[in-house]
C-alpha cells in the first residue's frame, strides 16, 4: 500500500479529527447527517461525470441542465402532480444527455464545444420557461424526497449510495463498463476491435443525463422550488470529484500492475488483415501490434466468455 492510495483519505480523516477537536458539534450525529445530505447531490452528478470522463469526454453544461430540469419538472408538477413532475424531470435529463451524445458521437463535435453550446441553450430555455422567477407551487409531499429519512439516514444520501454501488458494478462487472474503458483508453483501437463506439458513447451520455436528472429532482425537493440557477457551478465540483475518482483508479491500477504502462498511454498499431508486424518498407514496428482479424478474434472470445 503506497501513500498515493491512502494520502487523500488520510488527509480527509485528519481534517475531520481536527474539526471535531475544535468544535465538538462537528462530530455530532445531526451534523454528520447534514453533511451526508448536502454531499448527496455532488455524489450523484460525480458518478455520471466519472463515466463520461472514462469514455473520453466531459460535460460543461451540467449546472445549467440541473436548472432546466428543475424548472421543467416543477412546471409539470405544479400542473399535473408529484409523480408526473418527477418523471418529467428525469425524462428531460435523459433527453438532454442523448442530445449531447448525438453531438459528440454522431456529429463528432468535441465535448467542450457540444456541452458549451448546451450550457447556453439550457440556461436560456430555463430562464424563458420560468420568467426568471422561482416556481413555488409544488406539492407538500415533494419535500420528503430531499428532507426525509430512512432508518435515521438521510434519503438523498441513501439514493446516492445506491447509485454509487450501481455505477461501480456497472463499470467493473459488465461488458458495458469494459467497452467504456476501451473507448476512453483508445477509441480507434476499440473501433477496429468491433466495439460499436457511437452507440456506447450515446448510452454513456444518456446515463449521465439520467443521473443529472435524479440529482436535479432531489435538489429541487430540498429547495421546494424550481429555479433556473439552482445548479449553477455544479459542473466544476462534479468534474473535480470525478477527476479524483479517475486518479485514484489510475493509481490503484499502477500499484497492482507496476510493470504495465497505463491504458491511456498504450499505443496499438492496427494493421490490415495478414499484417506481420512490419510496415510497407519491411521495418518492424515498435510497441504492441495487432491485426484487425486478431482484434476481432479477441473481442469475439471476450464476448463468448461474457455470455457463459
Amino acid at each position: 500500500m503506497t501513500w498515493s492510495r491512502v494520502g487523500l483519505p488520510a488527509v480527509i480523516v485528519l481534517m475531520a479529527l481536527t474539526f471535531a477537536v475544535l468544535n465538538p458539534n462537528f462530530s455530532s450525529a445531526v451534523n454528520v447527517r447534514n453533511v451526508a445530505r448536502q454531499s448527496a447531490i455532488l455524489s450523484l452528478t460525480a458518478c455520471g461525470q466519472t463515466i463520461v470522463i472514462l469514455s473520453g469526454g466531459f460535460d460543461l453544461s451540467l449546472g445549467m441542465v440541473i436548472g432546466l430540469i428543475s424548472v421543467a419538472g416543477s412546471l409539470v408538477m405544479a400542473q399535473t402532480g408529484l409523480w408526473t413532475g418527477m418523471l418529467a424531470g428525469l425524462a428531460v435529463g435523459v433527453a438532454i444527455g442523448t442530445i449531447n451524445g448525438v453531438m459528440v458521437a454522431k456529429m463528432h463535435l468535441p465535448p467542450f464545444i457540444a456541452t458549451l453550446a448546451m450550457l447556453s441553450a439550457a440556461r436560456g430555455l430555463a430562464l424563458i420557461l420560468s420568467g426568471g422567477l422561482p416556481i413555488t407551487d409544488l406539492p407538500t409531499d415533494f419535500r420528503w424526497l430531499g428532507a426525509g429519512q430512512v432508518l435515521t439516514l438521510p434519503l438523498p444520501a441513501v439514493i446516492a449510495a445506491i447509485v454509487f454501488v450501481g455505477c461501480h458494478l456497472l463499470m467493473k462487472k459488465t461488458r458495458f463498463g469494459r467497452y467504456v474503458y476501451a473507448i476512453g483508453g483508445n477509441e480507434e483501437a476499440a473501433t477496429y476491435a468491433g466495439v460499436p463506439v457511437a452507440r456506447y458513447k450515446m448510452s454513456v451520455w444518456a446515463l449521465h443525463g439520467l443521473l443529472v436528472g435524479v440529482a436535479a429532482v432531489v435538489l429541487t425537493s430540498r429547495a421546494v422550488s424550481g429555479h433556473a440557477t439552482l445548479g449553477e457551478g455544479a459542473e466544476h465540483r462534479a468534474r473535480a470529484r470525478a477527476r479524483q475518482h479517475q486518479q485514484h483508479a489510475a493509481r490503484r491500477a499502477r500499484d497492482e500492475h507496476p510493470h504495465q504502462r497505463p491504458q491511456s498511454h498504450q499505443r496499438v498499431d492496427v494493421l490490415p488483415d495478414g499484417g506481420d508486424g512490419r510496415d510497407h518498407r519491411g521495418r518492424r514496428l515498435r510497441g504492441p501490434v495487432a491485426s484487425q482479424s486478431a482484434l476481432r478474434h479477441i473481442v469475439s472470445a471476450e464476448t463468448s466468455r461474457s455470455r457463459l
